[in-house]
């Protein structure tokens, strides 16, 4: 097999540094709410599409629907937090376990899993008596 070398060049940047260009900003004041001027171009620029729920051109409900998001991400984050903190308990035990002797270890395992058993099925217990 052979291999071809190719060479490496560097691209001139697109832009010029020496080039300024300056950027108007455009300010936008309405006495109208900002939802109702969402909902006036919508109704004016885009067709409704087939299908879509009415909810889909509600700006509220939209809102609503964000806010629900950030909380649910939120709600996720904290569980991911609670997982990393158990596996680094589970960690933290299991080198401890190491010194002690191999039969010891595997009794005590079979102890807290039934410990673990025992709690779920409480648990169902539980779930099955509020419903």
């Amino acid at each position: 097999m052979e291999a071809k070398v190719f060479p490496l060049t560097c691209a001139p940047p697109l832009i010029s540094p020496s080039l300024h260009v300056r950027v108007g900003t455009f300010h936008f004041f309405s006495k109208r709410p900002v939802g109702a001027v969402l909902r006036r171009s919508i109704s004016k620029e885009e067709p409704l599409l087939e299908g879509m729920p009415k909810e889909y051109y509600d700006d509220e409900w939209q809102a609503q629907q964000r806010e629900k998001s950030k909380e649910l991400e939120r709600l996720r984050q904290l569980e991911d937090e609670e997982e990393e903190r158990k596996i680094e308990e589970y960690r933290e035990i299991g080198l401890r376990l190491k010194g002690y002797p191999e039969e010891d270890v595997r009794k005590a395992r079979k102890l807290v899993s039934s410990f673990i058993r025992a709690e779920e099925e409480v648990e169902e217990l539980f779930r099955m008596i509020c419903m």
